[in-house]
């Protein structure tokens, strides 16, 4: 004990030489070193929190783009976090970007694979493969307070509606109402309510219903759209009227300008129409709605020519698209063409035989 005690003395003063070489600074640098480093990381952190929780609650509200660049702003500072990735999946899913929702959800997998396969199983629904939904519905019911449920709900409504399966639209639909917390949400409903009754065959039920949506969240880009778009058959007026306040809104939204286009060229206001259509095939020569579009109004101008010419380029992309061989089956009957007219029309009814 008594060696112990001298040999820990004997140490002392080697311990104090050692401590008297260590510049009296340095613990004040290391302590304002750290104290930096985290105020950056959670100054990182705030900001990332911040962009995720504006990225979400604009895409609960339908403002697509938006969420996308917020979403893509918090995934510089948080790249691998898998909520976040899959959120970005959802946003760039709802702007028809497959191949980039899906870029997301694989790198989401590594982290939450179960919840991936789930987002995925949504985005097959979305499409009108509805082969779960049944079974989901089932368990849905007795589980509306889950968080994940307005989600797959809004999947199977999305999908019911895409495919015409009007009793699951329903039932879907009797369920979201019952979860309704938000304005968002009521006027989601009304615009799904519209849109069934659209695909039923009651327009003037439908536009009751849109309006309403849109007077219910005005902030909601994509019922407006969807209230335009129904607008464009029965009121191109009032139509152009959302039309233009998107435009202004939202300047060269692709989406948005086609069906502007659209309006003026049912207001016979080609020369507007044609303008938008150039600029946006100026962009991509492969943009099929586009020269859809262009070809209508020189078909309403009787530039059958260059009609035919637009629906020719048009077939080179999707030969059994519906309003392809439409616009050709119209453009051939008026020039004169009856014969190559009925070849078409053999086409569309072999194709409404086979679907």
């Amino acid at each position: 004990m008594a060696k112990a005690r001298r040999k820990s003395k004997a140490q002392t003063p080697s311990v104090q030489r050692v401590r008297r070489t260590i510049p009296g600074w340095l613990p004040v640098v290391v302590t304002v070193a750290v104290c930096l480093a985290l105020a950056w990381y959670g100054g990182r952190y705030v900001l990332a929190s911040r962009w995720k929780s504006q990225a979400e609650l604009a895409l609960h509200w339908g403002k697509v783009k938006e969420a996308r660049g917020l979403f893509d702003q918090c995934l510089q500072l948080w790249p691998n976090d898998g909520s976040t990735l899959l959120m970005a999946a959802r946003a760039a899913e709802r702007d028809h970007d497959a191949a980039g929702a899906n870029r997301f959800l694989e790198r989401a997998a590594q982290t939450l694979p179960d919840d991936v396969a789930l987002e995925r199983t949504l985005f097959r629904m979305r499409q009108g493969d509805l082969g779960d939904a049944a079974g989901m519905l089932d368990g849905i019911e007795s589980q509306l307070d889950d968080p994940q449920s307005p989600i797959i709900l809004d999947a199977i409504i999305e999908g019911a509606l895409q495919s015409t399966q009007t009793v699951i639209a329903e039932r879907a639909l009797s369920f979201w109402d019952k979860t309704l917390k938000d304005d968002w949400a009521v006027a989601q409903s009304l615009a799904w309510k519209g849109e069934l009754a659209f695909r039923q065959g009651m327009p003037d039920v439908a536009l009751q219903q849109l309006r309403t949506a849109v007077g219910a969240a005005p902030a909601n880009d994509q019922t407006r759209l969807r209230l335009a778009e129904v607008l464009l058959q029965y009121g191109p007026q009032e139509a152009k009227t959302h039309l233009e306040y998107l435009a202004k809104k939202s300047p060269g939204q692709r989406d948005i300008q086609i069906r502007l286009a659209s309006c003026h060229r049912e207001l016979g206001e080609y020369d507007e129409a044609t303008a938008i259509l150039d600029e946006l095939l100026q962009k991509s020569d492969r943009d099929l709605a586009a020269m859809i579009e262009r070809g209508r109004v020189a078909l309403d101008l009787q530039d059958l020519h260059e009609a035919e010419r637009w629906f020719r380029r048009a077939e080179a992309l999707a030969p059994d698209h519906r309003e392809v061989i439409l616009g050709l089956v119209r453009c051939l009957q008026l020039a004169g063409k009856p014969s190559d007219a009925q070849t078409y029309r053999n086409k569309m009814a072999q194709l409404d035989a086979n679907n």
